[in-house]
């Protein structure tokens, strides 16, 4: 794969081939961030169920700790 990068600091331009195992070393890498991020994502979503499911049980419970939360949510 030919490659144009130019130096953003001298503005020079310069051609350079790449090798098998520089390209297999970007791939992994784009792999490796998309599975990072899937990850992130589903970490979130279940953080937020679970905030979710506590807040109800909260704002359905009578107890002295639950009240408390609920008059701190008002």
């Amino acid at each position: 794969m030919l490659v144009i990068e130019k130096n953003v600091i001298t503005g020079k331009v310069t051609q350079r081939q790449y090798t098998q195992k520089e390209k297999d070393a970007v791939a992994v890498m784009a792999i490796n961030e998309a599975t990072n991020k899937v990850i992130r994502d589903k970490e979130a979503d279940i953080k937020a169920k679970r905030e979710s499911a506590i807040e109800k049980i909260l704002m359905n419970d009578t107890s002295i700790e639950a009240l408390a939360y609920q008059d701190a949510k008002r």
